[in-house]
Order: structure tokens, then sequence, then C-alpha cells
């Protein structure tokens, strides 16, 4: 969205000519030129036509004593044209017509100061016609919001580093994920574009000093591009909750008007279209900040009726075999009767588990974990030719999913026990001691997976990697 705005410098060239009653052509410090530049004695100021260095082109502007802004015609650098504007003290700004380079006419539009745009009527060069649009305002972090193209978010970043490009990896189903490529004081991670090449996600991350000044910088930035304050969030709650909240690791929120369905919880339509996280770690010496387009991820998603029937699982849940807290031969052997090859492992000492990796033809498991020598979890991989007898073969033996969750026609189911654990995050609350869930391959690949978890073990082993930290936190 392109706002017309008057430099600053014109308050100089307003000085300049009090007094005067003859149209003048002046040259600003800052390089704008002035033709027919006048004030009147009711302090009215004229100007025949304003150039910006920037490129921009203003016709016949008059600025009036309450601070009311009229321009006959505007010019952009890049062709984009706007057509009687008026901007007025609250920041509100009208145009009869704007005239896009594409060929795309606006009539009507209204900018309101959040950055909502109003249309009365829609153009298309094809001759076809909308009337009553509204464009609600996206959030934004130096220059770069949401469904910006791979072009403009290069641009924008080229502006913070003139040596900045994108480096993409290859597509992961639906959409691609870049980094920022520049250098070392500015990077932006995890830049991802959907399948029509739209920015919906990007992280960016910085160190800073002991003072925790740069994440108060951070902060009001924020607060300047937004338009608003950001609003605090709750860290405490239960035993991860509760370290974060004593090790000052503080979150600090931006988020649009306008709800969608929630992707990580379908029974609500209360979350913001787009976010934004500003997280501070350790006191203030590291802060992360975060953007997400939840109307991307949820696109296509409805709401879950809470009323709806929520089958358990009555006795365990096993998946080829096996079943969680076997001690990992058991698991081994089991594996080697089925034709998978040996396991291969590596020790994680951070996360006390031994991951492991196998396969057998067309199917393979990652990510198979062993808590203290018994099996937590595994993700397995299955061809995508296989779906829908797997997910029968799921009901067969499991009865109907507890939940799922996704888009219509590609969605995640899940299997839940009756047999119940206390959650971590919130000890009062039980959660099921195993969860199965069966996910479609995504758009374009030709796998899926299915994700087994012990949640016991899981819980213990989170617990005590959180205890651990808090001890060696408190012995330093």
């Amino acid at each position: 969205m392109k706002r017309t705005v008057i430099a600053a410098s014109l308050a100089f060239a307003i000085g300049l000519s009090a007094g005067c009653n003859r149209a003048k052509d002046e040259v600003l410090p800052d390089g704008t030129k002035l033709f027919g530049h006048l004030k009147l004695k009711d302090g009215t100021t004229t100007t025949k036509r304003i150039e910006f260095v920037s490129g921009l082109v203003e016709f016949d502007d008059t600025r009036l004593p309450n601070g009311t802004e009229k321009v006959a015609r505007v010019e952009f650098a890049d062709g984009e044209k706007k057509f009687d504007v008026v901007g007025f003290p609250d920041g509100t700004e009208k145009a009869a017509r704007v005239e896009y380079p594409n060929g795309v006419k606006n009539y009507e539009v209204t900018w309101l100061p959040n950055g909502t745009k109003k249309i009365g009527r829609v153009e298309q060069p094809d001759g076809t016609m909308q009337s009553d649009v509204t464009v609600l305002p996206h959030l934004e972090f130096r220059g770069l919001r949401a469904g910006m193209t791979r072009a403009e978010v290069e641009a924008a970043l080229k502006k913070l580093d003139g040596n900045a490009s994108l480096k993409c990896e290859e597509p992961k189903g639906d959409a691609v994920f870049c980094e920022m490529d520049g250098t070392a004081e500015f990077g932006i991670k995890a830049l991802g574009f959907s399948p029509d090449g739209r920015l919906f996600h990007f992280m960016y991350s910085k160190t800073g000093s002991e003072s925790g000044d740069f994440f108060a910088a951070l902060q009001k930035e924020l607060a300047d591009s937004n338009h608003k304050n950001g609003t605090p969030e709750p860290t405490g709650g239960g035993v991860f909750g509760d370290y974060l909240a004593k090790n000052g690791v503080q979150d600090i929120t931006w988020s649009t008007p306008q709800t969608v369905v929630c992707y990580l919880d379908q029974e609500k339509d209360d979350c913001p279209a787009e976010k934004i996280a500003l997280t501070e770690y350790r006191r203030g010496k590291y802060a992360t900040i975060e953007f997400t387009d939840n109307a991307y991820y949820s696109e296509g998603m409805v709401k879950k009726d809470k009323n709806r029937p929520k089958p358990k699982v009555a006795q365990g849940i096993t998946f080829l075999g096996l079943y969680g807290g076997e001690p990992r031969p058991g698991v081994e052997a089991r594996l080697r009767q089925l034709g998978y090859s040996p396991l291969a492992c590596k020790y994680k000492a951070d996360d006390l588990v031994n991951e492991c990796t196998t396969s057998s033809g067309a199917h393979s498991i990652d990510q198979m974990d062993f808590v203290h020598g018994r099996f937590s979890s595994l993700r397995f991989h299955y061809p995508a030719s296989e779906h829908d007898e797997l997910y029968q073969q799921f009901v067969k033996e499991l009865g109907g999913p507890a939940d799922f969750a996704g888009k219509k026609g590609s969605e995640f189911f899940t299997w839940n026990t009756e047999s119940t654990v206390p959650c971590l995050a919130k000890p009062e609350e039980q959660c099921p001691d195993t969860e199965l869930m069966f996910a479609p391959p995504e758009k374009g690949e030709n796998e899926g997976t299915v994700l087994y978890l012990y949640v016991l073990l899981i819980n213990i082993n989170i617990e005590e990697r959180t205890q651990r930290t808090i001890r060696a936190a408190h012995d330093h």
C-alpha cells in the first residue's frame, strides 16, 4: 500500500515563503523540488508541482491551515497514479481514482489510519468489476508483510542490506522456505512462500547486551510499524513454563483484528489472521521476532463442533506390533522380523535419548526415540498409494479416530488411549498416555507419515531435562 506523504522538509519551504505574494521555484535541502510554491495570507500554501528524490511527483498541491492536504494528481516512480487525493489531519486519506501499472483501477478509495483500505469500485483490465471492497491491514516488520512476492521481499531486504539475496531450499509440499544471504549484522531466516509465491512466515533474531536496551528498541520499532503497542503474554504454567518465566523469557505479540480458524485447535475461530511475536531470552541478551500468517495455514479449515464424538481406544495402542515403554531389544527384534534394517542410532545427551532410523523397502522410520532404553516415539513414512488402505486398517484395529485437524479432504487423524497421565504444561489436567497421528501426503509429495507418541515417557524425559537445566543454572 502506498500513501501520499508530503516530506517534512516542506515545512522549511513554508517558512521560506512566509510573507511572499508571488509563487517561487525552490530546491529544498533534501533535494525536493518545488515549482510555483506560494503561501497565502490565511496560511494556505499552494504548489504547482513537487518532485521528490524518490521519483514521486505531485501536481497542484494545496495545504490548508487545519492540516488538510489536497493534491490533484500523484504519480509514483513505478507508474501508479492517484487522482483528486485528500489527506486529513487524523491520517485518513481519500482518492477519487487510483490507476495501477497492471491496468487495475480503483474508484472512491479511502485509507484509514490503521491501514485498512476501502474501495467503492474495482475494475479489472478484462472488464470485470467488484463493489464495496475492504482490504484489511497487514502487520509489518522492516518492510516485510504477508502476501509479498519473492521479488518484493528481496527488494525490501536490499534496502536493509545492499548485499542481501534469498537462498532457498527445495520445495517442501506446498511451500518453499528461504533465508536471507547477506552480511552478518542482519539476517532473516525461515522465509516461507506459498505455492503462488507469497510470503507467509519469517524469523529474525538478534543478540544484545546485558542492559537489554536492544529489546526495548525492537519493541518500539514494532509498535511504530504497526501503530500500536504489543500485548505481553504470560509464560508460566507447568514445570517448563515456570522455568521460562524464572529465566526472563518474555513474549510480546501484535495481532490483526480479523480472525480465522485456529489451525492448532480447530474448535476455535478466534485466532488472529496475522501475528508477530517478539520473544526475549536470557534476560535481555537474545531476542527473536516471528511473523505468522495464520490465514495461510488455516485456509480451507472449518471450525470443529465442540460436542463432536471423541472416541478413545480402550486398550493400549500399538504400531507395527510395538508398544510404548517396550525395552529396546524387543523393539529391535520385532523390526528385524518385519524385514527392517538394523537400527542406526545416535545418542543425544542434551535430550537424554537415543534417536534411531531404519527402513524396509518403500517404508522408513526416523525420529525413533528411546528414553532410558525404552521406546517412546517414532515417525513412520509410507507411500502415498497406501493412504486409504492404511487408514482403514487403523479404523479396523482402533475404531474411529478421536480427533482430526487440517483442511477438508486432507485431514490429520488422531487416536488416543482412554488411560491418561498428567499433562506436562498443565499438570492439573490429564492427557492420553499414548497418541497415534496419521498424516496424509502433502500436495506434491509422494509419501505420508504416521507419528507414534508414548506421552508418559516423553513427559518424564522433558521434566528430567528441565530439572537438570534448572540445577545447572543454580550451580552457576
